[in-house]
């Protein structure tokens, strides 16, 4: 709309239209934190989405027209007028000379221009505003600051009707200037040089820890460096205040005007950097609300979803953002050739790593979207070296930061090992790699290329024995399944929990699948797999609480470094007596134990099978039963008694027995001398042409507290390669 004019000037011009007004839509309803769906956006209704990233500072058309009809009063110009001496308002209001013209002499006549328009016109914030963009391209930040601050006053006092639009967009640039003073000093520290001359790593030189002893400490020593931080990091004190008058520069934005995105988006990224995800979810939902379905705000609501452990909502909230976002920013947002799993089909890839197989949706999928969604709004895009190290493992432990003057080198600890470091502008969000971070994320990737994390759905380690024996068919393995359920999964008397059994294809896709509702605690599972089976599944899931405990394991011996495929797996059953020499895995007086990592009693039972053995004259050979201190690494020769003889003994010489090529072994080990601690129990059979064959069970603690063994097994972090099948 241009106003008419007369001599080049714009007079008044009145319009006439009739105004309607229509109820909202039935199933508007207002936002309930907990129970309400995700408002549809209306099929009429998009958003202009910048090309340049959410972090463009992209200024509202109805806000831009105010500003400049206010621009244009203070300086007491017709718009051709302004054109002619110092270009567009649109220009002008952003800091930007026209084409062509120097930009110092260009900022020097402007700044005068808007200087003079503030004295004459001090209630109209909008020469504030342009001279601040102005002061902000030459590098003036406290100037910048200043003149906003000016600008808010003089809207505050209400002399002149300044729209709730034009006041939050002051207030929003005044919080952004605020924030990049409060990064100079996020997450920033030191530490004493004393906590490190306590500690014996290598040999440093007098005076105070610098960032070059720091980065080598990192990647030489991490435990060490790890210890020092976590026991003598002291935080800057500064900041504190910062961070709080940029929050409220925010909030005083969305208060003026509810659907201001810039702002919006500011605080819902601080709330999700303290992990307050109901005050997210509903800030985010509320959002959403205020503007008609934004897509920032189900981008941030599905990430508060996903961490409550909601991720089919989590879903839904990303697919509308995705309905305004468009096809592009979709595709870019569900690329994982990031994540170094190779160009296939991103289905394909997430069908390999849904880590809870019994639920509706991939929760490594939903994951990934959820962390795609932060990165894209706080780092700008989802190709900087922040962002692909976001998509790969998550949101660090923890983040400390070092430097001085304009330089900031960040450590992102994500557990064990070195922490991977980064660098940024003391003021800005762009981080990219140091030289050393990066060739440790390119090593690390290789062998670890991506985390699904704690963050999510719960997921933990299901202690179970599981014992794979060859089957009748060539190419075929037995499996057997035993365990008690864990404690822990049911919270409440009432809780019902569901198991899941489950043979996958090399590629990660379920090629059976078998559940049921289980009464007792106790469970005892077999199956068959074929020869197109490559991974075996066994899961507990609590609908109530979507919590999950799964064990993960090839179908076959011999996938592994160590599985040697001529003996079966170690099967843990009680200790028991039998005058019979042939045993076989069906006998019934075979009473498996539910975990292969906790022996309590002096005596257990051992049972196992070899194959392809000497059917003639080599069919002889001799065991050795042994435990190996995963401490010291001390071996020690265990008595025992196999099936049919009376006698415990370190050796015995045996004959195949049970099918021809083959031999069914069943011993009582005696393990009343061997201390309490974490063993590798280990029987090795020696063949009568000199070779040996061996199987074992590692992590295997003797007379450990059962309270003990459930709480570490059960928490056991994913970190170990859950997501490796």
């Amino acid at each position: 709309f241009n106003p008419a004019t007369r001599d080049g000037r714009p007079v008044g011009t009145y319009v006439e239209f009739d105004l309607v007004f229509e109820p909202l839509e039935p199933d508007w309803v207002p936002p309930d934190v907990v129970a309400v769906g995700a408002p549809e956006v209306p099929a009429d209704f998009a958003y202009e989405i910048p090309e340049e990233g959410p972090l463009t500072v992209s200024i509202p058309a109805q806000i831009q027209m105010e500003a400049r009809d206010l621009l244009s009063v203070a300086l007491g110009a017709s718009e051709s007028e302004v054109e002619a001496r110092l270009g567009s308002l649109d220009g002008l209001l952003a800091g930007n000379p026209p084409e062509g013209v120097s930009p110092l002499r260009w900022r020097s006549q402007a700044g005068d221009a808007l200087e003079r328009a503030m004295a004459r016109d001090p209630d109209n914030p909008a020469p504030a505003l342009a001279l601040a963009r102005i002061r902000l391209k030459q590098g003036l930040r406290a100037d910048a600051r200043e003149l906003l601050g000016r600008g808010l006053e003089g809207a505050e006092r209400g002399t002149r009707t300044i729209s709730p639009r034009l006041v939050a967009e002051l207030n929003y640039e005044m919080g952004r200037l605020v924030r990049e003073s409060w990064l100079s000093v996020a997450n920033l520290g030191e530490v004493p040089d004393e906590a490190l001359a306590a500690v014996a790593c290598t040999r440093r030189g007098p005076g105070p820890v610098g960032l070059e002893t720091l980065l080598a400490w990192n990647y030489v020593c991490p435990v060490r460096l790890g210890e020092a931080m976590a026991s003598s990091f002291v935080p800057s004190e500064r900041g504190v205040e910062e961070r709080r008058a940029m929050v409220a520069l925010f909030r005083s934005a969305v208060e003026s005007f509810p659907g201001h995105v810039g702002a919006n988006v500011a605080i819902l990224l601080d709330i999700a950097d303290r992990e307050l995800w109901l005050d997210l979810l509903n800030g985010a939902r509320r959002f959403a609300w205020d503007t008609q379905g934004h897509p920032y705000g189900f981008l941030m609501s599905g990430l508060a979803l996903q961490r409550l452990g909601r991720a089919e909502e989590a879903l839904e909230d990303f697919e509308q953002a995705f309905v305004v976002l468009g096809e592009d920013t979709e595709v870019a947002f569900r690329d994982v050739s990031g994540l170094g799993m190779g160009e296939d089909a991103s289905d394909a890839i997430w069908a390999g790593l849904d880590p809870i197989l019994q639920t509706e949706v991939n929760e490594r999928e939903v994951e990934h979207l959820a962390r795609a969604s932060y990165a894209y709004l706080r780092f700008g895009d989802l190709t900087s070296d922040a962002a692909r190290l976001w998509l790969r493992y998550g949101r660090p432990a923890t983040v400390r930061a070092f430097g001085r003057a304009d330089l900031r080198t960040e450590f992102w600890d994500y557990g064990q090992g070195p922490d991977v470091t980064l660098s940024r502008p003391a003021t800005s969000d762009e981080r990219s790699f140091t030289p050393e971070g990066e060739a440790y994320v390119e090593e690390l990737s290789g062998v670890f290329p991506h985390w699904y994390g704690a963050r999510a759905r719960p997921l933990y380690s299901l202690p179970a024995q599981a014992v794979r024996f060859r089957g009748l068919e060539p190419g075929t393995a037995d499996i057997e399944v035993q365990l008690d359920v864990p404690p822990a999964l049911e919270t409440f008397e009432s809780d019902s929990l569901d198991i899941g059994l489950f043979l996958l294809a090399a590629d990660g896709s379920a090629l059976s699948a078998t559940t049921r509702r289980i009464a007792g605690d106790n469970v005892r599972l077999r199956t068959a797999a074929g020869p197109d089976v490559a991974g075996v599944v066994v899961e507990l899931y609590n609908a109530r609480t979507h919590e999950a405990a799964a064990l993960r394991m090839p179908a076959f011996r011999g996938t592994e470094v160590g599985d040697d495929p001529r003996v079966s797996d170690l099967w843990l059953v009680e200790a028991a007596a039998t005058e019979e020499r042939e045993v076989s895995r069906n006998d019934r007086w075979l009473r498996p134990l539910p975990r292969p990592d906790v022996i309590d009693d002096e005596e257990v039972g051992l049972f196992f099978e070899l194959y392809d053995l000497p059917v003639d004259e080599g069919r002889f050979y001799r065991i050795a039963v042994e435990l190996v201190s995963e401490a010291s690494g001390e071996v020690v020769a265990l008595p025992y008694r196999p099936s049919g003889q009376e006698l415990f003994g370190t050796e015995w010489t045996r004959s195949t027995s049970g099918y021809p090529g083959g031999s069914t072994e069943y011993v009582t080990v005696d393990l009343s001398a061997a201390q309490p601690g974490v063993y590798e129990l280990r029987v090795t059979a020696e063949l009568a042409s000199g070779e040996t064959v061996s199987t074992s069970l590692s992590g295997v603690r003797l007379r450990v507290a059962r309270d003990e063994a459930d709480e570490d097994g059960r928490r056991v972090g994913l970190m170990s390669g859950l997501e490796m099948y």
